[in-house]
């Protein structure tokens, strides 16, 4: 979408009253039963309601804003969560920040509270358009909007800053990239060139080989891996453009956020994870799961050596220990059984027909191995399935602990 929004239009009371009052229906519907209203904007009063729904989740603030502009449905599906932008705000402060992939502004609003000045760029001119509307309504006014691609405003700005943030475009085709030089701006490129600031952070897929791109990115000083709610959603490399390219790699932050917004970080690199000396054992009185954010990590040894726990084995990522092992940052169960794979063993012991089930390591998948055993998902009792050492494999009833 490279036409302009027409945000006059949009902002007229006809067609605000009509937003607020058809802003939960199907996107679908709306235009069908709209379709003879010719003097009002009904494609892009559709797509304002199919963005909100998208966003609401994300940014449950800004519903309050009723004027704010969206540029498109896809924008706001791909925009940070007001948690994961605040997230971030708190490792970058100083004077000037250049935000260099816009998109919808989310990251540059919360970014844009520490500091004096920010410059939103982006090459979209719906994009841009919105942004300086919202920016406006949001009263950020440190904020300038500037219409053109990451490489022009490099290619022309003078100045210098403290911060470059880049989130750039995964998409190519309208098929999802993640390797750095397929993404827009393509990043390869765009670090060889002189760049305004020491510091720069990058957001990248979450489906991005860490240690494939700590080879490209020479300069990372720091990786967090942010989950939320057992999701990995960001990865983030913090970049020093004048760090020595020969040091050691750097320390991996696996920062998870819970639905009341407690946050666990665990720390570790991969020197030292290969180095890790790790047990195995079959299921004891415990089980535990690592979150999301340390799966992805792949701190699979350094995690059981720093709780002192044990390792089911080497392709199951689940742990287990004779005591109860304190602050584990992820799920943990207590072992009530061991059961068989057969239906009748496994009515004796989930009476309501119902668990949730959890299959790591394992031949069937949980779906599968539901149908087989006859059992619906839900309940608060879970059959957790895995192989074990030697290629072995059991079958647990067990119980979470909050």
């Amino acid at each position: 979408m490279s036409y302009s929004i027409p945000i006059e239009d949009l902002l007229s009371e006809e067609a605000q009253n009509l937003l607020e009052k058809e802003k939960n229906s199907n996107p679908f519907d709306f235009r069908l039963r709209y379709a003879k209203d010719t003097h009002l904007p009904i494609e892009e009063i559709a797509l304002q309601i199919e963005a909100l729904q998208r966003i609401k989740s994300k940014v449950d603030d800004w519903q309050a804003h009723k004027q704010l502009i969206f540029p498109s449905p896809l924008a706001a599906e791909q925009a940070s969560s007001k948690i994961t932008a605040k997230h971030k705000a708190q490792y970058l402060k100083g004077e000037v920040l250049i935000d260099l992939t816009g998109g919808l502004g989310v990251d540059t609003f919360f970014l844009s509270h520490n500091f004096a000045k920010v410059f939103y760029v982006e090459k979209s001119n719906r994009h841009a358009q919105a942004a300086a509307h919202n920016f406006a309504i949001l009263g950020a006014k440190n904020i300038k909007v500037c219409h053109q691609s990451a490489e022009d405003f490099l290619m022309q700005y003078e100045g210098k800053a403290d911060w470059i943030y880049i989130d750039p475009a995964r998409r190519k085709d309208k098929q999802k990239v993640f390797r750095l030089e397929d993404c827009q701006p393509n990043l390869e490129v765009l670090l060889q060139s002189k760049l305004p600031a020491k510091q720069m952070l990058l957001k990248l897929a979450p489906m991005l080989d860490i240690k494939a791109a700590l080879q490209q990115l020479p300069q990372t000083e720091a990786v967090h891996i942010l989950a939320l709610q057992n999701e990995c959603k960001e990865l983030l490399f913090f970049l020093d453009m004048e760090r020595a390219v020969d040091l050691p790699m750097p320390r991996i932050t696996c920062q998870h956020i819970d639905s009341d917004g407690k946050i666990q970080n665990f720390d570790f690199d991969f020197d030292t994870e290969a180095q890790a000396q790790v047990q195995y054992s079959n299921p004891l009185d415990y089980l535990y799961q690592p979150n999301a954010a340390i799966l992805k990590g792949g701190a699979f040894r350094s995690i059981a050596q720093s709780f002192g726990i044990f390792k089911i084995a080497r392709h199951t990522h689940l742990y287990t220990s004779m005591e109860y092992c304190e602050n584990f940052p992820g799920r943990v169960w207590r072992v009530e059984a061991e059961v068989q794979a057969q239906k009748k063993h496994i009515k004796r012991h989930f009476k309501e027909g119902k668990a949730m089930i959890i299959s790591r390591n394992y031949p069937l998948s949980a779906e599968k191995l539901g149908q087989k055993l006859g059992l619906q998902s839900g309940g608060e009792l879970y059959l957790i399935a895995m192989g074990l050492e030697r290629e072995k494999k059991t079958l647990l009833l067990a119980k979470r602990l909050e």
